[in-house]
């Protein structure tokens, strides 16, 4: 359905107005998307949608790192009160005036809150869709928060990053072709639930629900795996090693563990 505002100098308020205003009625909730913020992840839409089926009368409005963004779920059954809204401060304002009826949740997609107002944020913007199926260090670190990873682990996941990272980019100094950015964030979050039984197959299904399959793919069998000199080297085997010679918080004597 395309919809045209044939007074669009009143304000994206107006344009919101008339877009809830044909679709309320056709359907039991909808979002709410400004044009020009592209990037939004299918996570952030799965999470926004399952906490509204927890409670159907609520506004979700996703958040990262305590900052809302896009696209807020609104229930239909708001849509009346939402166009009655004198439109003082647009959406914002409605929002602020029904926040008892808000609930926020959390998602790791840091691209929901970047808008495209100058050639520079387009810019920013194209550059980042290569990115989208990889969690960003902010990201990662967001994720490590949010399942309450302690300061011991993070300290542990940071040394495998690094040396995860070092090791891709060694081995692509040599032709190989490893996406450094994929080990780094697989490093950063393969012991995510450490404290749980299969922490590496748990952690491995939390990451390929959100959408991060080839990080969720690194990780899936750091804990065991057998490599034979034939196999192809991925992610995987790069964490697996990295993981391996990084005792707790610091790295293995390499020479002095052979001898």
């Amino acid at each position: 359905m395309e919809i045209h505002n044939p007074d669009p100098s009143r304000g994206m308020f107006s344009s919101v107005c008339l877009g809830v205003k044909h679709i309320a009625s056709m359907c039991d909730a909808f979002f709410v998307l400004p044009v020009d913020i592209p990037l939004i992840r299918n996570c952030t839409l799965k999470l926004v949608l399952e906490t509204w089926l927890n409670d159907r009368s609520r506004i979700i409005i996703p958040t990262f790192k305590n900052q809302r963004g896009h696209p807020p779920l609104f229930p239909s059954s708001v849509a009346e009160k939402l166009l009655s809204w004198d439109g003082k401060n647009g959406l914002q304002g409605f929002l602020e005036n029904y926040k008892t009826h808000i609930v926020e949740v959390f998602t790791p997609n840091e691209y929901m809150l970047l808008d495209v107002d100058t050639p520079q944020d387009y810019e920013i913007i194209k550059n980042s869709i290569n990115y989208l199926n990889v969690p960003n260090l902010k990201e990662c670190f967001a994720l490590l928060q949010y399942y309450s990873v302690s300061h011991k682990i993070k300290t542990h996941s940071k040394l495998v990053a690094l040396l995860a990272e070092t090791i891709a980019k060694s081995l692509n100094e040599k032709g190989l072709n490893i996406n450094p950015d994929i080990v780094k964030a697989a490093g950063l979050l393969h012991d995510i639930v450490r404290y749980e039984e299969n922490h590496d197959v748990k952690g491995a299904k939390i990451l390929n629900d959100l959408g991060f399959i080839e990080v969720a793919e690194a990780i899936r069998n750091h804990m065991d795996m057998c490599i034979k000199d034939s196999d192809p080297i991925t992610p995987a085997e790069i964490v697996f090693i990295a993981d391996k010679y990084t005792l707790e918080e610091s790295f293995i004597d390499i020479e002095k563990d052979i001898i």
